[in-house]
């Protein structure tokens, strides 16, 4: 887990979602990743503070804040992701692969969780570009290879120093 450190912190997050059609939303907000657990896990919050969609932009008025872990399943060899949703009391665990070489966390979730149907899959990778600033992109491929949906996520640290010392 230690390898992961550089994700807790208080980040600037923008946000650009585009659904097949063109229709797009964009979303401003604060993401806050803490260590917790006697830093066995990584929790982070995503609050959303502003979005704005073209006209009829699908499901805008859903609950866009998340939570989400990252842990190391030591009995798998994996880190994982798990997200919790205020639509489902369900935990979802997702496991991800992580390249200590070019920093970039990798995990796929199925599209049926994400209501997308059985045959797509959403694959999301995460990178590292600097101490200040980290890239993700989420892309919903359905089984015959055309991408439904992309998410592309910039993060920007609000908050430097003794990253440590940031609780809830």
């Amino acid at each position: 887990m230690a390898d992961l450190d550089y994700l807790v912190g208080i980040w600037e997050m923008t946000s650009r979602e585009t659904i097949s059609g063109g229709q797009y939303a964009e979303a401003t907000g604060i993401r806050s990743c803490v260590w917790v657990l006697d830093r066995t896990a990584i929790r982070c919050d995503d609050m959303f503070s502003r979005v704005r969609a073209t006209s009829g932009f699908p499901d805008l008025y859903e609950p866009r804040d998340r939570l989400f872990y990252v842990t190391f399943n030591e009995q798998d060899g994996h880190y994982e992701f798990l997200y919790m949703s205020a639509l489902s009391a369900e935990k979802n665990i997702f496991p991800a692969e992580f390249d200590i070489g070019s920093k970039t966390l990798v995990h796929e979730i199925p599209g049926g969780f994400l209501g997308q149907g059985r045959e797509a899959m959403q694959s999301t990778w995460q990178k590292l570009i600097d101490d200040n600033q980290i890239r993700e992109e989420y892309r919903v491929i359905s089984g015959d290879g055309d991408t439904r949906e992309s998410i592309e996520i910039t993060l920007r640290r609000m908050v430097g120093g003794n990253r440590d010392e940031l609780f809830f």
